[in-house]
């Protein structure tokens, strides 16, 4: 009789526990999937014109202007410069209750007119700084690594959870080492996935 009892109670949570962990796994797995599919909506109605980003110092400034909203090269200028475009969001959303921005993509609008070649070149990542003071940097993207030469917008995928307590930016570096090439930083947005339009 005892063995009867045990072996309906085992039964009866073993009965309550699988369709809890199945439960669980699901909840956990659709979580991962939506995270790794799409930026959340507050950073997919965000947009980071080149016009916004700063170049780091006053020695750059004399190397490039702004030419229709886009950074180029002034004329005879070669080497490279660093712009830090700000990043206006954190962890708080305004379009749900979730209190988590997950950035999944960063976009760039770029020209790189040698493209995979090394006489040109942009390369883009987040940047966060901390209270503290310290840095985070999210992976980087290279136009050299895109065999295109004319006006384009790529798509890098950066996973990360927006935090509370962090000023966030993405750092773009725009070169070149002679005139005969015209690299140009368009800006900067966060698609939902991997979808260009």
């Amino acid at each position: 009789m005892k063995t009867v009892n045990q072996t309906l109670k085992k039964s009866h949570i073993s009965h309550w526990i699988k369709p809890s962990v199945v439960g669980i796994a699901s909840v956990v797995l659709l979580g991962m999937s939506g995270f790794a599919a799409a930026s959340d909506q507050d950073l997919v109605a965000t947009t980071i014109p080149a016009s916004a980003c700063e170049l780091s110092n006053s020695v750059q400034a004399d190397k490039v202007y702004l030419s229709n909203g886009s950074w180029m090269f002034r004329s005879g200028a070669t080497g490279g410069v660093i712009f830090n475009c700000p990043m206006p969001l954190n962890a708080f959303t305004v379009s749900d209750n979730s209190n988590d921005n997950d950035l999944t993509h960063f976009r760039v609008w770029y020209r790189d007119t040698d493209a995979t070649g090394n006489q040109s070149a942009l390369t883009a990542c987040l940047k966060r700084r901390s209270t503290n003071g310290g840095l985070f940097f999210g992976p980087l993207w290279n136009s050299n690594n895109v065999n295109i030469a004319v006006h384009t917008a790529q798509i890098q995928p950066t996973l990360h959870d927006l935090a509370f307590s962090g000023q966030y930016m993405i750092q773009v570096v725009m070169s070149r080492s002679n005139t005969s090439q015209s690299p140009m930083f368009s800006g900067i947005d966060f698609p939902n996935g991997s979808f260009i339009p």
